[in-house]
């Protein structure tokens, strides 16, 4: 790997499509307030890699989907990459609004990454968003 590369502070290396299978089906399943400590929604991202049947879940926050944009932003300048929703919040007592309008624009954003360009569809940093972490397995058997 590159080591310019930028790298998701939340996984502790990078991995790639060659190791995983490609991605044939992608969507933001669900979210849940329950299994984050921090109380934050995280959502469920259902994943079908080419030669499954079944599919696999990975847990992410809103922040981490933002981080994954953003690095992207820096290794692909000259991509025009789809648009991310933005970062308003109305209030605490609006939270639930907010991440189902939030479920649905990121559902969007997954779908528009995955038709991109095979480099930015395929890259490292993708691969490496979609890829279980420890805290995904432990999740998905409360799941």
């Amino acid at each position: 790997s590159n080591a310019d590369e930028p790298i998701l502070s939340f996984s502790p290396k990078t991995y790639s499509f060659r190791q995983d299978g490609r991605i044939k089906e992608v969507s933001v399943f669900t979210y849940h307030k329950k299994y984050n400590p921090d109380k934050h929604y995280i959502y469920v991202v259902r994943i079908l890699r080419e030669g499954q049947i079944e599919p696999s879940f990975v847990f992410r926050t809103f922040d981490e989907f933002q981080e994954l944009h953003n690095k992207l932003s820096i290794i692909f300048p000259l991509w025009k990459l789809p648009g991310f929703p933005n970062r308003m919040v109305l209030g605490r007592t609006h939270i639930k609004d907010v991440a189902a309008k939030r479920k649905i624009e990121l559902n969007s954003y997954l779908q528009s990454l995955m038709n991109a360009s095979t480099d930015v569809a395929e890259c490292d940093l993708v691969c490496t968003f979609f890829h279980p972490l420890l805290r995904d397995e432990k999740a998905e058997g409360i799941a």
